[in-house]
C-alpha cells in the first residue's frame, strides 16, 4: 500500500508541475497576445497618420492645381474681355470721326439731313 500511496504521490506531484507548467505557459500567452494587441494598435496608428498624412499631401496638390486652372481661366478670359473692349473702342472711335464728318458736312451744307 506504501508503494501505491508513493506512486499517487509521484502523479499528483507530476499533474501539479503540469498544471504549473500550463499556468506559466498560460501566462506567456497572455503577455505575447497583449504585447502582439499593442503592436497591432501602434502600426494602426502608424498606417492612419500616414495616410491622413498623404491625404493631406493629395488636398494640398488637387487645391493647387485647381487654382492655377482657374488663374489660367481667369487670365485668358481678361485676355479676351480686354481684345473685345480694344476692338469695340476702335468701333466707337470710327463710329464717332464719321459723326464728326457728317455733323461737319451737314454744317457746310454739302449735304442734306
Amino acid at each position: 500500500m506504501a508503494a501505491d500511496s508513493s506512486e499517487l504521490s509521484r502523479v499528483l506531484q507530476s499533474l501539479a508541475s503540469v498544471e504549473s507548467g500550463l499556468d506559466e505557459v498560460a501566462g506567456v500567452a497572455e503577455r505575447l497576445r497583449n504585447e502582439i494587441l499593442d503592436f497591432a494598435e501602434q502600426e494602426a496608428k502608424k498606417l492612419k497618420s500616414e495616410v491622413l498624412e498623404e491625404l493631406s499631401k493629395q488636398q494640398a496638390r488637387l487645391e493647387a492645381e485647381t487654382r492655377e486652372a482657374a488663374e489660367r481661366e481667369a487670365q485668358e478670359i481678361i485676355r479676351r474681355g480686354e481684345a473685345e473692349a480694344a476692338r469695340v473702342k476702335e468701333t466707337v472711335s470710327k463710329k464717332f470721326d464719321d459723326a464728326v464728318s457728317l455733323v461737319v458736312d451737314v454744317l457746310l451744307g454739302k449735304r442734306g439731313i
